[in-house]
């Protein structure tokens, strides 16, 4: 595995990560002081560098502008209690390559010293003999994962479903980069996002991540296995979901985007096709696959201006090139609930450039199902201006929960 040194005052936190890391079979160095950092840093320079901000002795963003200017090229991550922009700013600025605010959890640490050791390593050189291999084999893929079965297989790589024999056989759905992705820069960010962004969000209506690692050159996460079929498949299946089951939805995946909110993070591509049904239940939804996930202080992910995402599910000032905040996944959430009502998209018989132009334009079409405050609350969440949206997740869940009960004509 990979050289790892610590920088961090701390006693307690310090040997939590230099257990943490080894335990995942780094090496690591630690240090409790800059100076003792700098000198041997300076003198065997790692493959990672976690560094706090606030030392005794000093300052580490000060330590990270030495380093560069010395011309050592190794990642840098912050490791700080100061989350303030200006704070997290000025490490970008000392050459800092990505920043992480205490309390963190250890699958946050793990997925971002993951996504930090594979950006300063070349891909392999050689892949393996056939795309279905995996290290250890499918009794024990990654040294701890029994593959079953294959669950889908998208143009980056496969979902498998598979136990996790380091927690009793617990199932798990276990993703893997493949190998042609696995050589390809952009799709190793993209996987690589995806892991970082699931690591750091605790909520159960957001899928959660177990496990992350690399080994042979494949990239790998393992997640919670949800039985159940995508809000698409459902709906595809039984047809529309009633204004009550609509309502319990919406406020469901509300609570997602808050728990996105807390962590900083944009899913930027909310669609039916990508919230699972928990048990076939729609008042279980849970969000998945974060792939174009985007944290608001991450100078490293898609470029300002850059148009991803399902087209007809995004917030027109993404489609218009601009960075979005909450409010654009919310924006894409009221649009999950008119599909929800209706089964059918919100511009259904619009393609390409008359899609974007109708998304950007006008409001999408309420349909009948929806009455009285349900209505509201959905027209005020796909408003084409952000300013006229609710100003967070919280309001929102606010304003379907007021929503009056069931009356005649909306359903069970």
């Amino acid at each position: 595995m990979s050289r790892i040194d610590v920088l961090e005052d701390s006693d307690d936190l310090r040997e939590l990560m230099e257990s943490a890391l080894a335990g995942r079979g780094h090496a690591v160095r630690a240090y409790s002081t800059l100076a003792e950092a700098e000198a041997g840093v300076r003198a065997d320079p790692p493959e990672l560098f976690l560094c706090d901000v606030v030392l005794p002795d000093g300052d580490g963003v000060d330590l990270v502008g030495r380093l560069r200017g010395a011309g050592l090229a190794f990642p840098v991550l912050l490791v700080s209690g100061a989350s303030e922009e200006g704070d997290i700013m000025r490490g970008f600025d000392a050459g800092a390559t990505d920043f992480i605010s205490k309390p963190f959890s250890i699958a946050e640490l793990f997925a971002k010293c993951t996504l930090h050791l594979a950006r300063g390593h070349r891909a392999p050189a050689t892949p393996p003999a056939a795309e279905g291999d995996l290290p250890g084999g499918r009794e024990r893929a990654f040294g701890r994962y029994r593959v079953q079965a294959e669950l889908g297989r998208g143009a980056s790589g496969v979902v498998y479903r598979a136990l996790d024999l380091d927690r009793g056989e617990a199932p798990v759905a276990l993703k893997v980069l493949g190998v042609a992705a696995a050589l390809d820069p952009d799709q190793r960010a993209r996987f690589l996002r995806e892991t970082l962004a699931l690591s750091s969000v605790d909520s159960p209506h957001v899928v959660r991540v177990h496990d992350v690692g690399a080994l042979e050159g494949r990239l790998y996460y393992a997640m919670d296995l949800i039985e159940g079929p995508t809000l698409a498949a459902w709906v595809r299946a039984r047809g529309p979901l009633s204004a009550r089951q609509t309502r319990t939805l919406l406020e469901r995946l509300a609570r997602a985007l808050e728990a996105l909110g807390a962590r900083g993070l944009l899913h930027r591509d909310l669609k039916p096709g990508n919230i699972m049904l928990r048990g076939g239940d729609p008042a279980a939804p849970v969000l998945i696959d974060f792939g174009l996930a985007r944290n608001a202080q991450d100078r490293s992910l898609t470029a300002d201006g850059v148009v991803c995402g399902t087209l007809g599910y995004l917030a027109p000032e993404l489609l218009l090139g601009g960075v979005g905040d909450g409010r654009s996944d919310a924006f894409s959430l009221g649009l999950v609930g008119l599909f929800a009502l209706t089964g059918h998209d919100p511009f259904p018989d619009l393609r390409g450039l008359e899609l974007l132009r109708a998304i950007v334009s006008r409001p999408a079409p309420l349909p009948a199902a929806a009455s009285g405050p349900l209505r509201d609350v959905l027209a005020r969440m796909t408003s084409l201006e952000p300013a006229d949206r609710f100003a967070s997740p919280v309001d929102l869940r606010a304003a379907l929960r007021a929503c009056a009960p069931v009356g005649a004509g909306e359903g069970a």
